[in-house]
């Protein structure tokens, strides 16, 4: 009878050991299941203070003003975190998002925080729920390369001290400029104060440039009527116009490929690429021409309020985004002191940006179109910046990272 009974007592201690270490294991497992669950969240927190920290420092590319940028980094912030979701539910941009911007270092910093996300198994343990945030910033760096550049290259602007009588730093109707000592150029930053007369430079207007209409290639320029200087180069005036190859591209089919295509590898500023010599029709004619076909209506608009960047006057494309048009090119811009020569067979860019191919003309722009001659003009309009590659000293070429 006594080692029945003790046998029954160890049976009932075993069960009572079990039923509390099934206790335990449940509560644990439920804390693992809790804590992974925590963890979801706060990845989901993460990619949306991410995107909105990206949206957000994407407003620095409009070019629009201090004042303007910064209330539309907020409001891009705002609206992508909008678009995303913490456990299973919409983020409000208003109550769980924290937008800071701080402009002289082009960055976005977003906090995106909830806080009361429930649990369940934690409850055994008196705690229904936790909060859970996330942060994230980003900048619009200046780049130093520009992608799906085209082999073009064009003079960027600067103070002719000869040929401006108005001295309004724009090249106004009747005035033929032409690169002379005493002129002045700066490459563009917008920290400096002149000389610095690059394209998007506030030295001539606060637009900046936008919109302008400018020769991509003058036709003067070229042929037996082109202006030679002294030493026998073409002389540096607008519409002064490059063709240029990347590492491998030698060959004139090279050069008619990457004029028709996206290149896949960047180009960089202030570094050295072969010149080639040739026409339009030869060369780039029949590219230009497909471009044209594929966006055939595509003009400038001065009344229509440009999608991205607010500002008034945009160009109407058969693209839902003009900038995905073939006739949005991005050129690079080379300094009037630093052009290739018959000396100097290769060119350094010190920017590259974004100019919409409007067409060719043989009377001064009043009919545009599609095919270009050794006797044509080449115009097109200056569009802001570019997208960026890499890090560099490229002012119109800007890139987006998160930095923290």
């Amino acid at each position: 009878m006594q080692t029945t009974t003790v046998t029954r007592s160890r049976r009932g201690g075993t069960l009572v050991l079990v039923a509390v270490s099934m206790v335990a294991l449940l509560g644990m497992a439920g804390m693992v299941i809790d804590i992974g669950m925590l963890l979801k969240v706060r990845g989901e927190a993460q990619r949306a203070a991410d995107a909105a920290a990206l949206g957000g420092a994407s407003a620095f590319l409009l070019d629009i003003g201090r004042a303007a940028e910064s209330t539309q980094a907020v409001t891009r912030a705002r609206q992508l975190a909008d678009t995303n979701y913490m456990a299973g539910q919409h983020i409000d941009s208003l109550s769980e998002v924290t937008v800071t911007v701080i402009y002289d270092s082009q960055k976005v910093r977003v906090k995106v925080r909830r806080a009361v996300v429930p649990v369940w198994f934690a409850r055994i343990f008196g705690m229904n729920a936790f909060p859970i945030g996330a942060t994230a910033a980003a900048v619009a760096d200046y780049a130093g390369g520009a992608v799906c550049s085209k082999p073009v290259a064009v003079l960027d602007i600067w103070d002719d001290q000869d040929d401006d009588p108005n001295h309004n730093h724009l090249i106004d109707p009747g005035e033929d400029w032409e690169w002379d000592p005493g002129d002045i150029y700066g490459r563009y930053d917008p920290s400096f104060t002149p000389p610095q007369t690059g394209y998007g430079t506030d030295l001539r207007d606060a637009s900046r440039d936008w919109g302008r209409q400018l020769f991509l290639r003058d036709q003067g320029n070229s042929g037996a009527t082109q202006c030679l200087d002294a030493n026998g180069n073409k002389c540096l005036r607008p519409g002064y116009w490059a063709l240029w190859g990347l590492p491998g591209e030698i060959k004139t089919p090279d050069i008619r490929a990457a004029m028709a295509t996206c290149r896949t590898m960047s180009a960089f500023v202030d570094t050295a690429y072969q010149i080639h010599t040739g026409e339009i029709s030869s060369i780039v004619g029949k590219p230009i021409e497909d471009m044209w076909d594929a966006d055939p209506t595509a003009h400038w608009d001065p009344t229509v309020i440009d999608p991205v960047t607010g500002r008034t006057g945009s160009i109407v494309s058969g693209f839902s985004d003009w900038r995905q048009s073939p006739r949005a090119w991005v050129m690079g811009l080379f300094e009037p002191n630093a052009a290739p020569t018959q000396v100097n067979a290769t060119i350094k860019f010190n920017n590259f940006a974004l100019f919409f191919f409007e067409g060719c003309s043989k009377n001064g722009g009043v009919t545009l179109e599609k095919k270009c001659t050794p006797q044509h003009d080449l115009y097109g309009r200056y569009m802001g910046f570019a997208q960026g590659s890499g890090p560099g000293g490229g002012t119109l070429t800007r890139i987006l990272r998160l930095v923290e």
